[in-house]
């Protein structure tokens, strides 16, 4: 199958508009989420993070498997940090399960 330079750029503007789509609904839960939960922003989502998501975030380096999950609820960051950190690498499935569950 050749590919043609149309179907590319289509490829493209479907592309940005999703990755369009999936960074509002980050702000969205960021925003969302300190305002219902102003000082335990991560601390109320941890336990369906946990429930949901555990295994899905894993990183292979040096031969090692690691959970950034677990590694980032076992972190000594802020609130603040780690729900930034989880939706920054949050899946825009997970958000939208988040959302909607």
């Amino acid at each position: 199958m050749k590919t043609n330079i149309n179907d590319i750029i289509e490829f493209s503007k479907i592309y940005k508009r999703v990755m369009d789509i999936e960074l509002r609904l980050k702000d969205r839960l960021k925003f969302v989420l300190t305002a219902t939960y102003p000082d335990k922003m991560f601390y109320k989502l941890k336990p369906f993070i946990l429930e949901k998501f555990k295994g899905r975030y894993k990183k292979f380096t040096k031969g090692q498997e690691r959970d950034q999950l677990l590694d980032l609820v076992n972190s000594n960051k802020s609130e603040e940090e780690k729900l930034d950190r989880f939706i920054d690498m949050a899946y825009l499935s997970d958000v939208l399960l988040i959302l909607t569950d």
